[in-house]
């Protein structure tokens, strides 16, 4: 189809390697690798907000959220804007 994409692994200790052989098939970049995290479960079981609780969680997602940003303005003149409505500018993100 043609339309960028990237992967976020959870739980990415358990299990094998056919999640990472499928993105390395399809050229899919994992942009992040999340472990498995028992406090982090019971946190989000709880309905708390996982960057409030657990700090180490809300840099996790920034970075996930500039490489995002990063990857969508390294592509944005090959993209129609029907294919991202609303995403002329990235929005800015509170520290």
């Amino acid at each position: 189809m043609g339309i960028p994409c990237g992967l976020v692994i959870n739980r990415c200790d358990i299990g094998d390697d056919r999640i990472h052989g499928f993105a390395r098939r399809e050229h899919i970049p994992v942009l992040l690798e999340i472990p498995f995290d028992r406090t982090a479960a019971e946190h989000y079981a709880r309905g708390d907000v996982l960057v409030e609780a657990l700090p180490r969680w809300k840099e996790m997602m920034l970075e996930l959220y500039r490489k995002v940003v990063r990857a969508v303005e390294s592509c944005r003149e090959d993209l129609s804007a029907e294919m991202l409505p609303g995403l002329e500018k990235p929005c800015e993100v509170s520290q």
